[in-house]
């Protein structure tokens, strides 16, 4: 799982059929503790299926800007590059499982 900082990294990101994205920040309290819950789920992903990465809301402010950021974390599912479901809070790993698949 690597970092979305940019415009063009969340389009290549969005390239593929299905992803996750969290927007978060490092001074997040939820944002650190959902942090091993995400590791899991992306663990637990085939990458050709489902393409699973976080931002950083501090450093992608056109990214934040875009989805309408309030709060973080964001969580953020996307099929075929259109937005179909979003969450903002800590979630558990099987609060991802039940939302997102």
């Amino acid at each position: 799982m690597k970092h979305i900082e940019t415009k063009s990294e969340l389009e290549e990101f969005l390239t593929n059929p299905s992803a996750f994205l969290v927007i978060g920040a490092t001074w997040c309290g939820p944002c650190m503790l959902m942090g091993p819950a995400l590791e899991k789920y992306s663990e637990g992903r085939n990458v050709a299926k489902i393409n699973i990465d976080k931002c950083d809301s501090d450093l992608a402010e056109e990214i934040k800007g875009k989805y309408r950021v309030m709060g973080v974390p964001k969580s953020m599912q996307f099929e075929n590059g259109e937005l179909v479901k979003d969450t903002v809070g800590k979630l558990s790993l099987q609060d991802m499982e039940s939302m997102f698949g």
